[in-house]
């Protein structure tokens, strides 16, 4: 502002005469180069550091406020929201932030939907650090094209904001450094005492990133903080060329009670000890605390055994095709021989085993065993299995400690004895949910922290006194984290992607494995010969194929499906798939218009049109459940899977016309297997008489939709799944999931007789633990199937605290 007065009785304001646009209208055009985004953020940093040196912060930093002048220089607009930032009592009754003005929402606290910080969201007291989580949103955007947050509605958008990380930029495709991505990434942490603590701090690393690229060095930024939330950033280290992690793709993120001088001691040191392509199965420290001992599948090879040193980059194989369960103080491994998936790499299940770390052939102990952890004298043995549909853990062998309908996994035996501790998972409208749970001699059983959408590993402390666990949340945020006996919980450390705590030596050094795992699709096009990979972001799977083979409906369920997973349909030719809307789909129309489409967040299934057309709430009543669906052939009704609070699951039928909701089974009846709910496929005959069910005793039934006695379906294997019936209705396709191949048979469903299909699977099997969904046109000639691979690597970790 250069001058304010009166001029004939009219007030007026001179302003500085800007020529240029604004950061939004250049963004219209899609992301911005790395080069001129650091040089852009950089002045933004530099002027909002002078506001703040003033008191004075923003609060509605966005692109629409940020103007490049046509010679480059960057100009910061509206201070309308801005404040003085000294201490401010909160009114009783009121949030500490008043709502926003005229030209945005009312009712909403302040700033702007999609560049508000989570404390803005909360309605709690936003200072200058807002500011910077708002230049990290926008240093995002210029970098991507796309907004870090966003969703179909603001509650959506918000909900982002306060629970999930935006998916990394710096991939091989992007050209963005990952010093870059990591820097946004701390300007983005949810609790602003984890952020860069000044601008000027934020200004001083953008201009050391831009200085490295400028050099093409690829050294990380590497960031500390105190407890205390007094951050400094560690720019001197990129100066020296001092790297923290070997592998250089971690998000490094350090918590500990060194203060910042302290760098170079207090940030965590990384040691790679694999080097092979493929899925780590499970590591251990041996009793010497230098030695470390895993089974893993290399290159697509059969799970085998491995011993590697800490002080070697040479693995060398012990003779043993086995999975690992645990090594004992004294020098004796628990091992799984002839194992074999449960539907994921994480569960399998073998014959329990011992072997000396000497040598020597296995003795073998127990049969179906799923997870074994040594007592500390390496006397007992503590295991999880299940038997008949309930979970057991028996410590020791025999004697049941706990049982439960839900699922046991990954037990780990305190460093006293006295205590087992493992991630519980329970059945919810998402999916599982799961929780650290530990159980003492007795029995009695505590949950220490709960509501988690993932696990990935867990151990006990040394001490025995912490169990440190990794988990993802339901946004896509993959952590370690330390919870104690009483149930507080504190964070450790933060990966791009998902973090295994294998182990903890008795000396704190823990052994971890980063996984880089995706869902993949392939498919056999109608008259091709050859596959094709019909995968679109990190989670494709598939849900449906229509009868002609020319179209699939899919859904993302990785970090890109975002927090309910995505509903696209594309085209087998290849060409890009087009994006429905949120939520898990099922099956297709007849008529190839609709699917059916259930909302875990919303609670509510629906139809999402493929084309022109709007969403079509289907209403299931007072049901709290809505699990597979099919159409009948007329595309009037449907059927489908639901449970009424209180009660097991029924099939029920729903007049698309009327909204007329019957059901026709007693309880205890599903259309999908248990164990692979998601790969059933179209269980409704082709003449709608006839819908293939499961009862409570997992057997496989023929139910006549008009009424009638059922029976079972002659010649279906254990485990295997019913996803089509053949054109004539004589027959159905089946396979079981988890197999790599998967076999694919035809099944008379008169006689049971069996004929040989198809076996499928990907050329590329390294990290291949099996094949997900398959889905088949009722005349054999197009298919898509879906599978998860998951590969690893192996690292010591000194320093975590």
């Amino acid at each position: 502002m250069y001058d304010i007065g009166h001029h004939e009785g009219a007030p007026y304001i001179v302003s500085e005469l800007l020529e240029g646009e604004t950061l939004r209208q250049q963004l219209s055009a899609g992301a911005v180069p790395v080069r001129r985004a650091i040089e852009c953020a950089v002045q933004i940093a530099h002027g909002l550091a002078a506001a703040h040196e003033k008191g004075i912060a923003h609060r509605d930093l966005k692109p629409e406020n940020i103007f490049i002048t046509s010679d480059g220089r960057v100009k910061i607009l509206d201070f309308g929201l801005a404040k003085l930032t000294q201490n401010e009592p909160p009114q009783a009754g009121a949030t500490t932030l008043p709502t926003m003005p005229a030209n945005t929402q009312p009712g909403v606290v302040l700033g702007t939907i999609g560049y508000m910080s989570p404390e803005q969201v909360r309605g709690d007291r936003a200072d200058h650090r807002a500011d910077v989580f708002a230049l990290g949103l926008i240093l995002y955007e210029m970098l991507s094209g796309r907004r870090a947050f966003s969703g179909e509605t603001s509650v959506e958008t918000m909900h982002a904001i306060l629970k999930v990380d935006p998916s990394e930029l710096a991939t091989p495709e992007s050209g963005i450094p990952l010093s870059l991505d990591q820097l946004v990434r701390f300007c983005l942490e949810k609790n602003p005492k984890d952020r860069f603590q000044s601008a000027r701090d934020l200004a001083l690393a953008l201009e050391t990133v831009s200085a490295q690229s400028a050099s093409s060095q690829k050294l990380p930024v590497v960031v500390t903080r105190r407890r205390s939330g007094r951050a400094a950033v560690a720019v001197a280290l990129l100066a020296l060329g001092v790297t923290t992690f070997v592998a250089g793709r971690w998000s490094l993120r350090v918590v500990g009670p060194a203060a910042s001088e302290a760098l170079v001691s207090a940030a965590p040191r990384f040691q790679r000890l694999t080097f092979r392509r493929g899925w780590i199965q499970k590591a251990r420290f041996a009793p010497d605390g230098d030695t470390v001992l895993y089974a893993a599948e290399w290159d697509g090879r059969p799970v085998e055994q491995f011993l590697v040193r800490s002080d070697s980059a040479e693995s060398r194989p012990l003779g043993l095709q086995a999975d690992l369960h645990a090594v004992s103080r004294s020098g004796e491994m628990a091992i799984a021989v002839r194992p074999r998936s449960m539907n994921s790499n994480y569960q399998r299940l073998g014959t329990l085993a011992r072997v000396p770390l000497t040598g020597g052939a296995p003795r073998e102990v127990l049969e179906d065993v799923q997870w074994a952890d040594w007592s500390p004298d390496g006397q007992q043995l503590a295991i999880v299995r299940e038997i008949d549909r309930r979970w057991k853990l028996e410590f020791p062998i025999g004697r049941v400690l706990y049982e439960t309908p839900g699922m046991l996994v990954n037990l780990r035996v305190s460093p006293r004895g006295d205590a087992v501790a493992l991630f519980e998972g329970r059945s919810v409208q998402a999916g599982t949910e799961w929780s650290v749970t530990v159980l003492d001699a007795s029995g009695t059983r505590r949950v220490l922290s709960d509501g988690w959408f993932d696990w990935w590993y867990l151990s006990w402390s040394p001490a025995g006194d912490e169990i440190w666990f990794g988990a993802s949340d339901r946004g896509g945020s993959h952590a370690l984290h330390a919870v104690d006996l009483a149930g507080r919980r504190r964070f450790i450390f933060r990966g791009t992607g998902p973090i295994e705590l294998h182990d903890i030596s008795r000396s704190g050094v823990v052994l971890a494995a980063e996984v880089t795992q995706r869902r993949f699709m392939s498919g056999l096009p109608q008259g091709q010969s050859a596959e094709r990979d019909l995968s679109w972001h990190d989670g494709s799977l598939a849900a449906d194929l229509s009868p002609d083979g020319k179209t699939i409906v899919f859904r993302e369920v990785g970090d890109a499906g975002g927090l309910g997973g995505a509903v696209f349909v594309r085209s087998m030719d290849g060409s890009p798939p087009v994006r429905l809307g949120e939520g898990s789909p099922r099956t297709l129309s007849p008529d190839g218009k609709w699917v059916i489409v259930w909302n875990w967040r919303s609670l509510e299934a629906s139809l999402l049109p493929i084309g022109a057309g709007q969403p079509r709430q289907l209403g299931t009543g007072k049901l709290e459940d809505f699990g597979w669906a099919d159409w009948f052939p007329d595309g009037q009704r449907i059927l489908f899977a639901g449970r009424e609070p209180g009660r097991r699951t029924r099939l029920y039928t729903l007049d698309l016309q009327n909204s007329e909701l019957n059901a026709i089974t007693g309880e205890g009846v599903d259309l999908a297997h248990p164990l692979a709910p998601l790969a059933a496929g179209h269980p409704i005959s082709p003449d709608g008489h006839v819908v293939v069910a499961f009862d409570s005793e997992l057997k496989a039934l023929l139910l006549p939709t008009g009424g009638g006695e059922p029976r079972t379906l002659p010649g279906l294997l254990p485990g295997e799944v019913p996803i089509q019936w053949t054109s004539d209705g004589r027959s159905l396709y089946v396979f079981r999931t988890g197999e790599l191949p998967a076999h694919l048979f035809k099944i008379d469903i008169a006689t049971g007789h069996r004929t040989p299909w198809k076996n499928v699977a990907p050329a590329d099997r390294t990290g291949v633990n099996g094949i997900q969904t398959v889905r088949i046109t009722p005349d054999g000639r197009s298919y898509v199937y879906s599978y998860y691979s998951a590969l690893s690597d192996l690292y010591i970790v000194e320093g975590l605290k």
